[in-house]
């Protein structure tokens, strides 16, 4: 939302949710379509993405793994990164 200062921005941005917090309270209909089916499972969610290399590697130097400043990381670096995330 564009408001001329911070201030009403975020004013408007706290009514605008407070609204929303009490349509989802008051709409009979609302807590079905906002809320997750009991049913559901996660199991149908996406794989969480892999980090990008600058991460991986920060995380190598931070865990005093030798690595390069740039170009590939090596398979090793990639498999001690997913160990240590699991």
């Amino acid at each position: 939302m564009f408001c001329e200062n911070r201030q009403l921005a975020e004013e408007w941005t706290y009514r605008y949710l407070a609204a929303a917090r009490q349509w989802a309270y008051t709409e009979r209909d609302a807590l079905p379509r906002i809320a997750p089916a009991a049913d559901s499972e996660t199991g149908d969610a996406p794989a969480a993405p892999e980090p990008s290399t600058a991460e991986v590697r920060a995380w190598a130097m931070d865990h005093g793994l030798p690595v390069s400043d740039r170009g590939r990381l090596r398979p090793e670096i990639w498999q001690a990164w997913r160990d240590a995330h699991r």
